[in-house]
């Protein structure tokens, strides 16, 4: 009798905890404004899976084996996804997370993109490795400096994170708290202070593997990129990192099936 006491107390603990998770990663869906997750293997649209249908134009990246699932790889020179402006991918009150999966063997001093938006306007996000001389991951926003300048770079470099292996990293900013983070594979490098945002929205399109066809082009694969219009916490992140974001609402994992397994000594 204690110990299925004992078994339903740990079950219903862990179902609590499950339901506190799932409710703060329910909330994600409307503010993951673009998600391209690059699982078609083929063709030249890549499929934005978040609810606002922001499908890319495909130009000259290869399909590859990706982190999940299928992946492009862009070659240095001319390679690009194109994503037209939306409403949705401005900046917006709360801020800003972008993320991707990526794997390289780049080496070079310069700010290769994997996604960047509005070029030289007020308005401009970008997330790009290896950055100009610091060789590291750099999340800038143009208009919203930090305590420096408008950009924060990690502390992994290029004798980590070159190894054509897949990392994951990602760009948050909190425009309620005034905050700049960068992750690299899960986590925290750096956070410093950044002034009230300051921005001009702009209309002019997302790209993945470049700065608005003008250079930076990026050398590598990239997978699950992710933009969303509020800043990720950890956890979030880590879902995402993990492949599971959305997996933690699925029906299977409702109250009512778990108490049934419960009564029944599962």
């Amino acid at each position: 009798m204690k110990r299925s006491l004992f078994r339903i107390a740990l079950s219903l603990a862990t179902l609590l905890s499950f339901s506190f998770v799932s409710a703060a990663l329910a909330d994600v869906g409307g503010n993951v404004v673009l998600w391209l997750q690059f699982d078609e293997d083929g063709g030249n649209v890549a499929a934005d899976s978040s609810r606002y249908g922001s499908d890319g134009e495909i130009v000259g990246p290869e399909w590859v084996e990706g982190k999940y699932g299928s992946a492009l790889s862009f070659d240095g020179s001319n390679d690009y996804v194109k994503v037209d402006s939306t409403d949705e991918l401005q900046l917006s009150e709360e801020g800003l997370t972008i993320a991707v999966w990526f794997k390289t063997e780049e080496k070079a001093g310069q700010d290769l993109m994997f996604v960047e938006k509005g070029a030289w306007d007020g308005g401009e996000y970008a997330l790009s490795y290896p950055g100009y001389a610091n060789f590291k991951v750099r999340f800038q926003l143009f208009q919203i400096p930090g305590q420096e300048t408008a950009q924060i770079d990690g502390v992994s470099g290029v004798d980590e994170l070159s190894d054509n292996e897949w990392h994951y990293t990602a760009g948050v900013y909190d425009a309620i708290n005034n905050v700049f983070r960068v992750y690299v594979d899960g986590e925290l490098e750096e956070e410093q202070g950044a002034n009230p945002r300051v921005f001009t929205p702009d209309d002019q399109p997302v790209y993945v593997g470049t700065r608005n066809l003008a250079g930076n082009w990026y050398r590598g694969a990239i997978d699950e990129l992710l933009i969303a219009n509020i800043p990720f916490t950890a956890a979030q992140l880590n879902a995402h990192m993990e492949g599971d974001l959305f997996a933690a609402v699925q029906p299977e994992n409702s109250l009512s099936v778990t108490w049934g397994q419960i009564k029944e000594g599962q």
